[in-house]
């Protein structure tokens, strides 16, 4: 009998059309060497009992788990790696496809990197024409090609060993949104090797979600913190720096000037949080456009209304879509960040 080696956790949370979706494309793929684990983040509707008869043929091969409450998004993501009982743990969110050979590439890359504390994959928009191996922090964090590759949670894969010794620390960095990333971070400051693949394993766009659920407000806020891990001073400054690269001034700005207008904060704590997000994220910059920026959304939040109507009336020049334009709650971490991550597009060696 083949000893599985390879946990499929897939965070999922009131997206079951979705959830469907990444299922019928994943579960073909399934070797004696996989498992399947859904943790639904206590959906208010349950399990829909299509998606329980789809996975029932697999029997033992996948397992359906579903919290008590609702942990958040991140919560959840913890609990993929806390629930994992093999060697390697690929988490993939529910929204994410894989794509038709998505597993095969998993395995040859468990096999080929055994040592590996994380092995990240590529999408369609970054190009890697070599892997990259990196050991220790330092190492890895100058070596990072795109950092919102690495944030994007379904092209990563886990040693578990080497990452479960560091939990608590993905915990304490819960409130990044990526918690996930610390977990790595963690593992690579211990002097573990982290390897930045070629292979793509999911497809380029999510099958399902709304950009607007994820907060970018929060992510402005927080996922500085991650540079609180011990590191050389350049490798913190050239982290901060990819972080807010990879984050915009606009979308948190637009999110405070809607729920400004939607009566849920008033212009004080909505001044007070843009004022927050720049400080912590974007404080260090030079660029003098960064800071043009933030004083002409700090008048615009003095009126929302008009301020709400000029952000709207960009987007949809831009051509975005209804769904694209909704304001999120930014306490509402219940659906992973999926596609909403921004991602470059280059081509590195």
């Amino acid at each position: 009998m083949t000893t599985p080696t390879l946990t499929i956790a897939i965070p999922t949370y009131r997206r079951p059309e979705a959830l469907r979706k990444v299922l019928a494309r994943l579960l073909p793929q399934l070797t004696p060497a996989c498992r399947v684990l859904v943790l639904d983040n206590a959906s208010p509707e349950g399990w829909p009992p299509d998606i329980t008869a789809c996975v029932a043929p697999y029997g033992d091969a996948v397992r359906l788990t579903r919290n008590r409450v609702n942990l958040g998004m991140s919560g959840n993501f913890l609990r993929c790696f806390e629930s994992c009982e093999t060697e390697w743990l690929w988490l993939l969110c529910d929204d994410d496809e894989p794509t038709a050979t998505a597993v095969a590439e998993v395995l040859a890359h468990c096999h080929r990197h055994g040592e590996a504390a994380f092995i990240n994959f590529t999408n369609a928009h970054v190009h890697r024409t070599a892997p990259v191996t990196a050991t220790g922090l330092d190492a890895l964090i100058a070596r990072i090609d795109d950092f919102g590759l690495l944030l994007f949670a379904s092209v990563g894969l886990y040693r578990m060993p080497a990452i479960l010794p560091h939990l608590r620390l993905g915990f304490h960095h819960a409130y990044t949104m990526a918690p996930h990333l610390a977990l790595v971070l963690a593992a690579a400051r211990a002097g573990e090797t982290c390897v930045l693949a070629t292979s793509q394993i999911v497809e380029a766009q999510s099958v399902g979600g709304v950009a607007g659920q994820w907060s970018h407000l929060d992510a402005c806020l927080a996922m500085n913190t991650l540079a609180e891990l011990p590191m050389a001073p350049a490798s913190r400054r050239r982290l901060l720096s990819m972080i807010a690269s990879t984050l915009t001034l606009e979308a948190p700005a637009y999110q405070l000037l809607g729920r400004q207008v939607q009566g849920d904060i008033d212009g004080d704590s909505a001044r007070y949080y843009l004022d927050q997000v720049f400080g912590r994220t974007w404080y260090g910059h030079r660029a003098w456009s960064v800071w043009v920026k933030y004083r002409l959304y700090r008048l615009m939040l003095r009126h929302p209304s008009r301020g709400f109507a000029f952000f709207q009336w960009i987007k949809r020049r831009r051509g975005r879509t209804a769904d694209e334009m909704v304001v999120p709650d930014r306490y509402d971490r219940t659906a992973p960040p999926g596609d909403a991550a921004p991602s470059g597009r280059r081509t590195t060696s």
